[in-house]
């Protein structure tokens, strides 16, 4: 299960966050979050317009992820605001089911001072304990540097690329770079 007891971490800057477990009835303020960090950042696949997600269905999303044995939803607290979310997303085809997709994100205000390291640490601890986890998976815009620079730093490797895989606008494209984690 994605419970995970809350823990206090320092950042860089000296700040103190609270990496905790996201439960459904937090589901509104995810929804103000997510509409929030897609306004700031070109690095999502999802475009704010795009963003059409209703409070039963967040809800629902957590509390599914939430019992999923390998799923997870945590946050990353500034006193009592959500300043960052991780989530990993397992698929349901057995012959996946080591697996799962890393999603972050981080305000961007809250960027570059060690929050998306504190997240992923605390993931990473949680998938070495979890018994059916082995493999964790994401995708990454290759114009993204400061978050491939972070997944290497915290054990990830390319696996691969999908040249062209985003458009972002006519005649412009970006790759997707593939990296993973095995923690088994």
């Amino acid at each position: 299960m994605g419970a995970i007891a809350a823990k206090e971490y320092e950042l860089k800057s000296g700040e103190k966050i609270v990496i905790r477990s996201v439960m459904p009835e937090e589901a509104d303020a995810v929804l103000d979050y997510v509409r929030k960090v897609l306004d700031e950042s070109e690095y999502f696949l999802t475009l704010p317009d795009e963003f059409t997600y209703t409070l039963d269905e967040e809800k629902e999303l957590i509390k599914n992820l939430n019992e999923h044995p390998c799923g997870v939803v945590l946050a990353a607290d500034v006193d009592g605001t959500l300043a960052g979310l991780l989530m990993l997303v397992s698929d349901k085809k057995r012959r996946l089911a080591h697996t799962v997709t890393l999603h972050i994100s981080i305000l961007k205000e809250w960027r570059n001072r060690g929050m998306g390291s504190a997240l992923i640490r605390e993931l990473i601890e949680w998938a070495e304990n979890n018994t059916e986890l082995e493999k964790i998976c994401l995708g990454v815009f290759s114009t993204n540097d400061r978050a491939i620079r972070l997944y290497k730093n915290m054990g990830f490797i390319e696996e691969g690329r999908r040249e062209r895989q985003y458009k972002i606008s006519p005649g412009e494209y970006v790759d997707e770079v593939l990296m993973a984690r095995f923690v088994k």
